[in-house]
């Protein structure tokens, strides 16, 4: 276990059905932009922060091809966590609870981003959160103008830009709050679980959110899959 008793999860079962044809060869961790996956970049991060960082992979989809790979990169320590069946975005946490751990640091496997993990950790340890959400902000210009109408007045905005925090799709994640919330009473017997039902159960006052910056993009569509190709060699 590293110094921070860190447990990296990286979720890689999904099938990316909006990415086709292109995830029909390939799951879409995998597929490549600018010449590396969202899969290896994640893990080459993490690994340069400390080499003796233990990865695991949870896998549902393809998931031989991410065995194969993961032998032809030579990486050693990761685990692999099957599921033979969806069990949302969170189910799989259920498993790896038996592992030993402090905290898990939870990533979508769709993502290419540039993060200093120790720094991430840090800030979810000193405040003692019971977990983390990395956001970062986001600008949706609208290609029209815009009608208001307020007080029986009719005004127009030309293309305006608005601004939201969105979710980055990367957590942490403490242990004792991870026990709290899979040993209630209904949790105990439920199998799938997805990220919104775990961050609603955070105490109040106990949820951070961390801002993760710029280098960030979800090739969850054709459109940011194409973009990562043009905009990560600049990173």
């Amino acid at each position: 276990m590293n110094k921070l008793d860190v447990l990296y999860v990286i979720m890689v079962g999904g099938v990316g059905s909006r990415l086709r044809p292109y995830t029909y060869a390939l799951p879409k961790p995998l597929l490549t932009a600018n010449g590396i996956s969202p899969l290896e970049k994640t893990i080459n991060n993490i690994l340069e922060e400390n080499k003796s960082n233990k990865i695991h992979l949870v896998v549902r989809y393809k998931k031989e091809i991410f065995r194969k790979w993961i032998k032809s990169k030579n990486i050693k320590n990761v685990t692999f966590i099957s599921e033979n069946k969806p069990l949302g975005t969170a189910g799989s946490l259920k498993k790896i609870l038996k592992k030993k751990f402090k905290n898990i640091i939870l990533i979508n496997g769709d993502l290419f981003f540039q993060i200093k993990f120790k720094k991430l950790i840090n800030f979810h340890n000193d405040h003692s959160y019971e977990a983390t959400v990395c956001t970062k902000k986001n600008i949706t210009e609208i290609p029209y103008a815009i009608l208001q109408k307020k007080d029986n007045k009719i005004t127009f905005q030309e293309k305006p830009k608005i601004q939201h925090v969105i979710n980055a799709g990367i957590y942490v994640l403490s242990r004792n709050f991870l026990k709290k919330f899979f040993s209630s009473k209904i949790n105990k017997v439920k199998q799938k679980f997805d990220m919104p039902e775990i961050i609603n159960f955070v105490t109040k006052q106990k949820l951070g959110i961390f801002d993760i910056g710029n280098k960030w993009i979800d090739i969850g569509n054709i459109y940011d899959y194409k973009k990562a190709s043009r905009e990560i060699k600049y990173w």
